[in-house]
């Protein structure tokens, strides 16, 4: 089996494989996951390629695959998610990372879809954004529909291990 599948076997899981980079897999990856289980507790987006070097060098292709894989599958991935969102009160949590938050040499493509996807995080909180109430922090709870869903932003620092 692929190394996706067996990991997901060691873990217990079922694995969908997808090309985040193309919105139609995206979308046939939740479809995959409402078929099987029907609903969703919670959604954590934590896809991302970081493609380091110099912005100045840096090539067309590379750039829209950073901005494809860590800024538009997590947005289209979370709207086709929203319905069996609001089934279950669910959870969205969105990885966004310390690159997001302080520049970071080499990284600016990836820094800035980082940086994106905290921002968006924090837009729903906006009215007009189906907002009910704010909470603290980057947690943000929002009406979807009828139902409530609260969605996340974390960007962890540098850890030592």
């Amino acid at each position: 089996p692929e190394p996706l599948a067996e990991a997901a076997q060691e873990l217990g899981a079922e694995a969908v494989g997808a090309n985040l980079a193309d919105t139609d897999e995206c979308v046939r990856a939740v479809a995959a996951h409402a078929e099987r289980f029907g609903g969703m507790d919670v959604l954590v987006n934590c896809a991302g390629i970081g493609i380091g070097g110099s912005f100045a060098e840096q090539e067309t292709k590379k750039i829209e695959l950073q901005l494809d894989v860590n800024l538009r599958a997590t947005l289209v991935i979370t709207r086709e998610s929203l319905p069996l969102l609001r089934e279950t009160r669910g959870q969205i949590i969105t990885l966004a990372s310390i690159a997001g938050t302080i520049p970071t040499p080499g990284l600016a493509v990836y820094g800035t879809t980082k940086a994106a996807l905290i921002a968006w995080t924090s837009s729903l909180r906006i009215p007009g954004s189906l907002m009910l109430w704010p909470a603290s922090g980057t947690i943000t709870s929002f009406e979807l529909g009828q139902r409530l869903c609260s969605a996340h932003a974390l960007a962890a620092g540098h850890t030592t291990s």
